[in-house]
Protein backbone atom coordinates (compact mmCIF):
# COMPACT_ATOMS: atom_id res chain seq x y z
CA UNK A 1 0.00 0.00 0.00
CA UNK A 2 1.44 3.56 -1.09
CA UNK A 3 -0.18 6.67 0.56
CA UNK A 4 0.89 9.95 -0.63
CA UNK A 5 0.40 12.68 2.68
CA UNK A 6 -0.32 16.67 1.86
CA UNK A 7 0.35 19.69 3.98
CA UNK A 8 -1.44 22.43 2.50
CA UNK A 9 0.37 25.72 2.60
CA UNK A 10 0.09 29.16 0.77
CA UNK A 11 3.89 29.20 0.70
CA UNK A 12 4.73 25.96 1.62
CA UNK A 13 2.94 22.93 0.96
CA UNK A 14 4.48 19.75 1.89
CA UNK A 15 4.42 16.39 0.93
CA UNK A 16 5.70 13.22 1.25
CA UNK A 17 4.50 9.66 0.34
CA UNK A 18 5.15 6.09 1.93
CA UNK A 19 4.73 2.72 1.15
CA UNK A 20 4.46 -0.56 3.35
CA UNK A 21 6.39 -3.48 2.20
CA UNK A 22 5.36 -6.73 2.41
CA UNK A 23 7.49 -7.31 5.83
CA UNK A 24 5.07 -4.83 7.06
CA UNK A 25 7.76 -2.24 7.50
CA UNK A 26 7.21 1.53 6.11
CA UNK A 27 9.20 2.91 3.61
CA UNK A 28 9.89 6.81 2.73
CA UNK A 29 9.57 6.69 -1.06
CA UNK A 30 9.41 10.79 -1.75
CA UNK A 31 9.56 13.96 0.37
CA UNK A 32 9.86 17.59 -0.37
CA UNK A 33 7.88 20.57 -0.41
CA UNK A 34 6.35 22.96 -3.13
CA UNK A 35 7.33 26.63 -2.29
CA UNK A 36 5.38 29.54 -3.66
CA UNK A 37 6.08 32.99 -3.81
CA UNK A 38 3.94 35.38 -1.55
CA UNK A 39 4.06 37.95 -4.26
CA UNK A 40 3.23 35.76 -7.16
CA UNK A 41 -0.59 35.88 -7.33
CA UNK A 42 -2.82 32.88 -5.91
CA UNK A 43 -4.23 31.67 -9.22
CA UNK A 44 -0.91 31.18 -10.23
CA UNK A 45 0.08 29.59 -6.91
CA UNK A 46 -2.75 26.78 -6.98
CA UNK A 47 -1.71 26.18 -10.68
CA UNK A 48 1.72 25.31 -9.40
CA UNK A 49 0.32 23.41 -6.75
CA UNK A 50 -1.90 21.63 -8.72
CA UNK A 51 0.41 20.71 -11.53
CA UNK A 52 2.87 19.35 -8.49
CA UNK A 53 0.78 17.13 -7.28
CA UNK A 54 -0.38 15.95 -10.66
CA UNK A 55 3.23 14.65 -11.13
CA UNK A 56 3.86 13.06 -8.29
CA UNK A 57 0.58 11.27 -8.74
CA UNK A 58 1.88 10.24 -11.35
CA UNK A 59 5.06 8.91 -10.71
CA UNK A 60 4.90 7.13 -7.50
CA UNK A 61 1.04 6.10 -8.08
CA UNK A 62 -0.25 6.25 -4.68
CA UNK A 63 -3.49 4.36 -3.31
CA UNK A 64 -4.40 7.00 -1.38
CA UNK A 65 -4.40 10.50 -0.68
CA UNK A 66 -4.44 12.06 3.05
CA UNK A 67 -4.74 15.89 3.61
CA UNK A 68 -5.12 17.26 7.10
CA UNK A 69 -8.79 18.66 8.28
CA UNK A 70 -9.33 22.58 8.21
CA UNK A 71 -8.69 24.04 11.67
CA UNK A 72 -9.58 27.54 13.46
CA UNK A 73 -7.88 30.54 12.41
CA UNK A 74 -8.34 33.98 13.41
CA UNK A 75 -7.31 35.47 9.87
CA UNK A 76 -10.28 34.73 7.88
CA UNK A 77 -8.86 35.57 4.75
CA UNK A 78 -6.07 33.20 5.52
CA UNK A 79 -8.23 30.21 6.01
CA UNK A 80 -10.15 31.02 3.37
CA UNK A 81 -6.72 30.70 1.25
CA UNK A 82 -6.06 27.56 2.84
CA UNK A 83 -8.93 26.52 1.60
CA UNK A 84 -8.59 26.97 -1.84
CA UNK A 85 -5.24 25.28 -1.23
CA UNK A 86 -7.10 22.07 -0.02
CA UNK A 87 -9.54 21.90 -2.76
CA UNK A 88 -7.01 22.11 -5.54
CA UNK A 89 -5.25 19.45 -3.32
CA UNK A 90 -8.54 16.81 -3.55
CA UNK A 91 -9.23 18.14 -6.63
CA UNK A 92 -5.32 16.80 -8.08
CA UNK A 93 -6.75 13.15 -6.10
CA UNK A 94 -9.87 12.78 -7.31
CA UNK A 95 -8.75 13.44 -10.92
CA UNK A 96 -6.80 10.81 -10.36
CA UNK A 97 -9.43 8.48 -9.12
CA UNK A 98 -7.92 8.52 -5.86
CA UNK A 99 -9.28 8.18 -2.17
CA UNK A 100 -9.27 11.43 -0.19
CA UNK A 101 -9.22 10.85 3.69
CA UNK A 102 -9.11 13.99 6.02
CA UNK A 103 -7.81 14.09 9.55
CA UNK A 104 -8.02 16.57 12.64
CA UNK A 105 -3.98 18.03 13.82
CA UNK A 106 -4.97 16.70 17.30
CA UNK A 107 -6.04 13.47 16.50
CA UNK A 108 -2.84 12.59 14.65
CA UNK A 109 -0.56 13.84 17.01
CA UNK A 110 -2.56 12.06 19.87
CA UNK A 111 -2.29 8.44 17.78
CA UNK A 112 1.83 8.85 17.43
CA UNK A 113 2.59 10.65 20.95
CA UNK A 114 -0.39 9.73 22.69
CA UNK A 115 -0.83 13.41 23.13
CA UNK A 116 -2.69 15.60 21.00
CA UNK A 117 -0.69 19.13 22.11
CA UNK A 118 2.39 17.65 21.92
CA UNK A 119 5.36 19.73 21.26
CA UNK A 120 7.21 19.49 18.17
CA UNK A 121 10.00 17.87 19.46
CA UNK A 122 8.43 15.22 20.75
CA UNK A 123 7.33 14.31 17.40
CA UNK A 124 9.93 15.10 15.19
CA UNK A 125 11.44 12.62 17.91
CA UNK A 126 9.02 9.88 17.16
CA UNK A 127 8.74 10.10 13.09
CA UNK A 128 12.79 9.59 13.66
CA UNK A 129 12.46 6.57 15.18
CA UNK A 130 9.30 5.25 13.48
CA UNK A 131 11.11 5.97 9.71
CA UNK A 132 14.64 4.72 11.12
CA UNK A 133 16.04 8.40 10.33
CA UNK A 134 19.47 8.56 11.65
CA UNK A 135 18.60 12.37 12.84
CA UNK A 136 16.15 14.67 13.41
CA UNK A 137 14.40 16.88 10.94
CA UNK A 138 15.87 20.62 11.18
CA UNK A 139 13.58 24.25 11.41
CA UNK A 140 9.75 24.12 10.80
CA UNK A 141 9.44 24.53 7.07
CA UNK A 142 5.89 26.23 7.78
CA UNK A 143 6.30 29.14 10.49
CA UNK A 144 2.67 29.98 10.57
CA UNK A 145 1.29 26.79 11.20
CA UNK A 146 4.09 24.93 13.38
CA UNK A 147 2.38 24.13 16.21
CA UNK A 148 -0.59 22.74 14.45
CA UNK A 149 0.61 20.45 11.49
CA UNK A 150 0.16 16.41 12.48
CA UNK A 151 2.15 13.97 12.72
CA UNK A 152 2.59 10.35 12.20
CA UNK A 153 -1.17 8.60 13.23
CA UNK A 154 -0.48 5.16 14.68
CA UNK A 155 -2.76 2.81 15.86
CA UNK A 156 -2.86 1.18 19.23
CA UNK A 157 -2.38 -2.85 18.93
CA UNK A 158 -4.64 -4.79 20.37
CA UNK A 159 -3.58 -7.11 23.42
CA UNK A 160 -2.39 -8.11 27.22
CA UNK A 161 -1.15 -5.58 29.49
CA UNK A 162 2.61 -5.84 29.29
CA UNK A 163 4.74 -2.78 29.33
CA UNK A 164 6.10 -1.99 25.71
CA UNK A 165 9.51 -3.11 24.60
CA UNK A 166 12.97 -1.27 25.77
CA UNK A 167 13.04 1.03 23.19
CA UNK A 168 9.17 2.52 23.45
CA UNK A 169 9.97 2.79 27.65
CA UNK A 170 13.12 4.03 26.97
CA UNK A 171 11.64 6.71 25.15
CA UNK A 172 8.52 7.11 28.05
CA UNK A 173 10.91 7.64 30.76
CA UNK A 174 12.93 10.24 29.10
CA UNK A 175 9.82 12.26 28.35
CA UNK A 176 9.48 12.02 24.70
CA UNK A 177 6.51 9.35 24.54
CA UNK A 178 3.16 9.51 26.29
CA UNK A 179 2.07 6.34 24.82
CA UNK A 180 -0.23 4.20 25.76
CA UNK A 181 0.85 0.45 24.16
CA UNK A 182 -0.64 -3.22 24.75
CA UNK A 183 0.55 -5.82 22.31
CA UNK A 184 -0.13 -9.40 22.61
CA UNK A 185 2.26 -12.12 23.92
CA UNK A 186 3.01 -13.49 20.33
CA UNK A 187 3.13 -11.07 18.23
CA UNK A 188 3.32 -11.95 14.25
CA UNK A 189 6.22 -9.60 13.52
CA UNK A 190 9.24 -8.77 16.15
CA UNK A 191 8.54 -5.72 18.48
CA UNK A 192 12.36 -4.49 18.46
CA UNK A 193 11.19 -0.52 17.58
CA UNK A 194 8.76 1.53 17.20
CA UNK A 195 7.75 0.78 13.78
CA UNK A 196 6.43 -2.60 14.47
CA UNK A 197 3.37 -0.62 15.98
CA UNK A 198 2.60 0.35 13.11
CA UNK A 199 1.96 -2.87 11.37
CA UNK A 200 0.21 -5.14 14.50
CA UNK A 201 -3.29 -3.29 14.17
CA UNK A 202 -6.68 -4.36 15.23
CA UNK A 203 -8.56 -3.55 11.67
CA UNK A 204 -7.49 -2.75 8.88
CA UNK A 205 -9.28 0.27 7.69
CA UNK A 206 -6.91 1.63 11.67
CA UNK A 207 -4.03 0.90 9.26
CA UNK A 208 -5.24 2.44 6.90
CA UNK A 209 -5.77 5.60 8.39
CA UNK A 210 -2.75 5.71 9.87
CA UNK A 211 -0.87 5.38 7.02
CA UNK A 212 -2.78 7.78 5.32
CA UNK A 213 -1.81 10.87 8.25
CA UNK A 214 2.03 9.65 7.96
CA UNK A 215 3.41 12.80 6.11
CA UNK A 216 1.54 15.35 7.23
CA UNK A 217 4.31 15.73 9.78
CA UNK A 218 6.61 17.69 6.59
CA UNK A 219 5.35 20.92 7.56
CA UNK A 220 6.32 20.50 10.98
CA UNK A 221 9.37 18.91 10.64
CA UNK A 222 11.01 19.31 7.54
CA UNK A 223 14.31 18.67 6.30
CA UNK A 224 17.72 21.54 5.35
CA UNK A 225 17.25 21.36 2.00
CA UNK A 226 13.46 21.95 2.21
CA UNK A 227 13.76 24.76 5.05
CA UNK A 228 13.20 28.17 4.67
CA UNK A 229 16.57 29.27 6.22
CA UNK A 230 18.34 27.40 2.90
CA UNK A 231 20.00 28.82 0.18
CA UNK A 232 18.31 28.95 -3.12
CA UNK A 233 19.69 27.07 -5.73
CA UNK A 234 21.19 28.74 -8.62
CA UNK A 235 19.20 29.32 -11.86
CA UNK A 236 19.29 30.19 -15.30
CA UNK A 237 16.07 31.46 -16.72
CA UNK A 238 15.72 31.93 -20.65
CA UNK A 239 11.86 33.49 -21.37
CA UNK A 240 10.74 34.72 -24.81
CA UNK A 241 7.95 37.34 -26.26
CA UNK A 242 7.36 36.23 -29.73
CA UNK A 243 3.49 37.37 -31.12
CA UNK A 244 2.36 35.61 -33.72
CA UNK A 245 4.06 32.69 -32.75
CA UNK A 246 3.56 29.39 -31.29
CA UNK A 247 4.47 29.68 -28.57
CA UNK A 248 4.27 33.47 -28.05
CA UNK A 249 5.46 33.40 -24.79
CA UNK A 250 7.76 31.13 -22.38
CA UNK A 251 9.75 30.86 -19.70
CA UNK A 252 12.22 28.13 -19.00
CA UNK A 253 13.74 27.90 -15.66
CA UNK A 254 16.97 25.65 -14.61
CA UNK A 255 18.18 25.32 -11.13
CA UNK A 256 21.85 24.03 -10.55
CA UNK A 257 20.36 20.92 -8.49
CA UNK A 258 18.71 19.81 -11.69
CA UNK A 259 15.21 20.88 -11.48
CA UNK A 260 13.83 22.26 -14.38
CA UNK A 261 10.58 24.03 -15.02
CA UNK A 262 8.64 25.36 -18.15
CA UNK A 263 5.88 27.69 -18.58
CA UNK A 264 3.90 28.54 -21.89
CA UNK A 265 1.14 30.48 -23.12
CA UNK A 266 -0.05 30.41 -26.72
CA UNK A 267 -2.31 28.06 -29.49
CA UNK A 268 -1.42 24.26 -30.21
CA UNK A 269 -2.02 24.86 -33.67
CA UNK A 270 -2.59 28.07 -35.69
CA UNK A 271 -5.84 26.57 -36.68
CA UNK A 272 -6.79 26.12 -33.09
CA UNK A 273 -8.66 28.29 -30.70
CA UNK A 274 -6.02 29.75 -27.63
CA UNK A 275 -5.18 26.71 -25.16
CA UNK A 276 -5.01 27.10 -21.52
CA UNK A 277 -1.31 27.88 -20.37
CA UNK A 278 1.10 25.27 -20.24
CA UNK A 279 3.23 24.25 -16.94
CA UNK A 280 5.86 21.54 -17.00
CA UNK A 281 8.48 20.25 -14.39
CA UNK A 282 11.20 18.32 -15.15
CA UNK A 283 14.43 16.48 -14.29
CA UNK A 284 17.35 18.28 -16.86
CA UNK A 285 20.00 15.80 -17.75
CA UNK A 286 23.74 16.60 -15.96
CA UNK A 287 25.25 17.09 -19.68
CA UNK A 288 22.47 20.12 -20.46
CA UNK A 289 22.63 21.67 -17.25
CA UNK A 290 26.35 21.50 -16.80
CA UNK A 291 26.65 23.02 -20.22
CA UNK A 292 23.88 25.92 -19.09
CA UNK A 293 25.92 27.12 -16.27
CA UNK A 294 29.27 26.53 -18.31
CA UNK A 295 27.67 29.10 -20.85
CA UNK A 296 26.34 31.23 -18.02
CA UNK A 297 29.76 31.87 -16.68
CA UNK A 298 31.15 32.52 -19.93
CA UNK A 299 28.49 35.20 -21.07
CA UNK A 300 29.57 36.86 -17.29
CA UNK A 301 26.01 35.79 -16.40
CA UNK A 302 25.02 38.26 -18.47
CA UNK A 303 26.10 41.79 -16.41
CA UNK A 304 26.28 44.93 -19.17
CA UNK A 305 25.12 44.88 -22.93
CA UNK A 306 24.36 41.71 -24.59
CA UNK A 307 22.62 42.54 -27.43
CA UNK A 308 23.99 43.78 -30.60
CA UNK A 309 22.07 47.07 -31.08
CA UNK A 310 21.73 46.97 -34.68
CA UNK A 311 18.37 47.92 -35.93
CA UNK A 312 18.66 46.54 -38.98
CA UNK A 313 18.25 42.66 -37.90
CA UNK A 314 14.70 41.64 -38.15
CA UNK A 315 13.08 40.94 -34.72
CA UNK A 316 12.98 37.64 -33.50
CA UNK A 317 11.09 38.32 -30.23
CA UNK A 318 12.08 40.01 -27.06
CA UNK A 319 14.54 37.44 -25.25
CA UNK A 320 15.31 37.57 -21.67
CA UNK A 321 18.49 35.85 -19.62
CA UNK A 322 18.51 35.74 -15.99
CA UNK A 323 20.78 34.17 -13.13
CA UNK A 324 20.00 34.56 -9.74
CA UNK A 325 21.81 32.82 -6.79
CA UNK A 326 21.25 33.65 -3.08
CA UNK A 327 23.84 36.82 -3.62
CA UNK A 328 22.57 38.07 -6.75
CA UNK A 329 20.54 38.49 -10.02
CA UNK A 330 21.55 39.64 -13.39
CA UNK A 331 19.48 40.12 -16.55
CA UNK A 332 20.27 40.90 -19.97
CA UNK A 333 17.15 41.55 -23.00
CA UNK A 334 18.19 41.45 -26.40
CA UNK A 335 17.01 40.37 -29.89
CA UNK A 336 20.15 39.15 -31.44
CA UNK A 337 23.78 39.09 -29.48
CA UNK A 338 26.88 38.56 -30.87
CA UNK A 339 28.45 37.17 -28.08
CA UNK A 340 28.55 33.10 -28.73
CA UNK A 341 27.98 32.00 -24.94
CA UNK A 342 25.17 33.91 -25.50
CA UNK A 343 23.78 31.99 -28.75
CA UNK A 344 24.44 28.81 -27.53
CA UNK A 345 22.35 29.72 -24.56
CA UNK A 346 19.82 30.79 -26.34
CA UNK A 347 19.98 27.49 -29.54
CA UNK A 348 19.91 25.34 -26.50
CA UNK A 349 16.73 27.06 -24.32
CA UNK A 350 14.95 27.61 -27.76
CA UNK A 351 15.94 23.41 -28.33
CA UNK A 352 14.14 21.98 -25.25
CA UNK A 353 11.54 24.68 -25.41
CA UNK A 354 10.65 23.21 -29.13
CA UNK A 355 11.02 19.26 -27.12
CA UNK A 356 8.38 20.68 -24.53
CA UNK A 357 6.02 21.93 -27.07
CA UNK A 358 6.35 18.45 -28.94
CA UNK A 359 5.12 16.88 -25.96
CA UNK A 360 1.86 19.04 -25.53
CA UNK A 361 0.99 18.76 -28.98
CA UNK A 362 1.34 14.79 -28.43
CA UNK A 363 -0.57 15.01 -25.60
CA UNK A 364 -3.58 16.43 -27.38
CA UNK A 365 -3.48 14.37 -30.12
CA UNK A 366 -3.33 11.54 -28.23
CA UNK A 367 -6.25 12.17 -26.47
CA UNK A 368 -8.48 14.23 -29.67
CA UNK A 369 -6.43 12.93 -32.58
CA UNK A 370 -4.64 9.67 -32.84
CA UNK A 371 -4.38 9.84 -36.50
CA UNK A 372 -2.49 13.31 -36.46
CA UNK A 373 0.49 11.56 -34.20
CA UNK A 374 2.37 10.19 -37.07
CA UNK A 375 2.96 13.81 -39.06
CA UNK A 376 3.82 15.01 -35.08
CA UNK A 377 6.45 11.92 -34.65
CA UNK A 378 7.68 12.15 -37.91
CA UNK A 379 8.81 15.81 -37.31
CA UNK A 380 9.98 15.12 -34.08
CA UNK A 381 12.13 12.25 -35.51
CA UNK A 382 13.53 14.45 -37.88
CA UNK A 383 14.46 17.27 -36.15
CA UNK A 384 16.25 14.67 -33.43
CA UNK A 385 18.39 13.76 -36.21
CA UNK A 386 19.39 17.28 -37.09
CA UNK A 387 20.40 17.88 -33.13
CA UNK A 388 17.34 20.72 -33.32
CA UNK A 389 15.84 19.09 -29.86
CA UNK A 390 16.86 18.58 -26.69
CA UNK A 391 15.97 17.07 -23.69
CA UNK A 392 13.94 14.30 -25.24
CA UNK A 393 13.29 12.28 -21.76
CA UNK A 394 11.53 15.30 -20.58
CA UNK A 395 8.82 13.95 -23.15
CA UNK A 396 9.34 10.54 -22.49
CA UNK A 397 6.06 9.69 -20.17
CA UNK A 398 3.92 10.84 -23.18
CA UNK A 399 6.01 8.69 -26.10
CA UNK A 400 5.59 5.16 -23.55
CA UNK A 401 1.93 6.40 -23.56
CA UNK A 402 1.93 6.43 -27.25
CA UNK A 403 3.95 3.61 -27.71
CA UNK A 404 1.74 1.04 -25.10
CA UNK A 405 -1.34 2.24 -26.40
CA UNK A 406 -2.61 -0.09 -29.06
CA UNK A 407 -5.36 1.72 -30.26
CA UNK A 408 -2.18 3.89 -32.06
CA UNK A 409 -1.41 3.15 -35.30
CA UNK A 410 1.84 0.54 -35.40
CA UNK A 411 3.41 3.36 -37.66
CA UNK A 412 3.02 5.85 -34.45
CA UNK A 413 4.28 3.48 -31.54
CA UNK A 414 6.81 2.26 -33.41
CA UNK A 415 8.23 5.86 -34.29
CA UNK A 416 7.29 6.46 -30.50
CA UNK A 417 10.11 3.61 -29.54
CA UNK A 418 12.63 4.90 -31.62
CA UNK A 419 12.73 8.50 -29.88
CA UNK A 420 12.59 6.96 -26.27
CA UNK A 421 15.31 4.86 -27.52
CA UNK A 422 17.19 8.24 -28.58
CA UNK A 423 15.95 9.71 -25.16
CA UNK A 424 17.72 6.87 -23.15
CA UNK A 425 14.58 6.08 -21.76
CA UNK A 426 14.06 2.90 -23.53
CA UNK A 427 11.04 0.92 -23.79
CA UNK A 428 9.73 -2.40 -23.53
CA UNK A 429 6.65 -2.73 -25.51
Amino acid sequence: MRVLGIDCGTEYTGYGIVELAPAGKLACLCCGAIKLSPKEPLPLRLNRIYGHLEKLIRDHRPDQVAIEDVFYALNVKSALKLGQVRGVAMLAAAVAGLEVSEYAPLSIKSAVVGYGRAEKQQVQHMVTRLLDWRSHPSAPMHRTHSRSRSAICTPQPRCCGREPPGSVAKLRRQGLVNLSVRYRSNPPYPLQSLQSLMIIVSRPSSFLRSLCCLFLILATCAWPTCAQEAKPSPAVSFTLDFPQSIPDHYALTVSADGHAEYNSTGKLTPESEPADPFRLEFSISPATRTKIFDLAAKAKYFEGKVDSGKRNIASTGKKVLTYRDGQRVTQAEYNYSPNPAIQELTSTFQNISTTLEFGRRLDYYHHYQKLALEAELKIMEDMVREKNLEEVQAVSPILEQIASDQSVINISRSRAQRLLAISGAGASH
